[in-house]
C-alpha cells in the first residue's frame, strides 16, 4: 500500500481498525532536508 507521508498514521489507525497488522514500513524520497544524516560526523564549532 503506497501512502503519502502525511497521512501515515492516518492510514496505520485504519489498518489497525479494520483488523490488519502492519508488518513493515518503508519509507522512500527526501522526507526532511535539514535533518541531519546519522553518518554525517558532528562539525567542530569555532573555538576563540
Amino acid at each position: 500500500m503506497n501512502v503519502p507521508y502525511t497521512r501515515m498514521n492516518e492510514t496505520i489507525r485504519m489498518v489497525q481498525r479494520m483488523g490488519g497488522k502492519i508488518t513493515g514500513v518503508h519509507i522512500s524520497g527526501d522526507i526532511d532536508t535539514n535533518a541531519p544524516n546519522a553518518a554525517d560526523p558532528p562539525k567542530a564549532g569555532k573555538k576563540k
